[in-house]
């Protein structure tokens, strides 16, 4: 009788992916901008970098972008909180 020793894999979280468009609305920031900022390496904290999902579209992941935009608001309230 043989048995077969049970694996339970952690599922790997969705990547999911935003264009240019909603990269704009949601951090409020122009594309010539974004595109400067990653560009520019005295940005910190450095803007994502997009990923090519076609010969000519590219998405960012939007994890990466909604922590950027956590690493900037935290950055913000330290300084507040510090009288700065």
């Amino acid at each position: 009788m043989t048995s077969k020793a049970k694996t339970t894999e952690t599922p790997k979280p969705k990547t999911v992916l935003i264009r240019r468009g909603e990269v704009e609305r949601r951090t409020g920031i122009s594309c010539s901008t974004i595109y400067s900022m990653m560009e520019d390496p005295t940005v910190d904290p450095p803007f994502p970098k997009p990923v090519r999902v076609g010969r000519l579209a590219v998405a960012w992941i939007e994890k990466e972008i909604e922590e950027y935009l956590r690493l900037i608001t935290d950055r913000r309230d330290a300084r507040h909180h510090l009288g700065t």
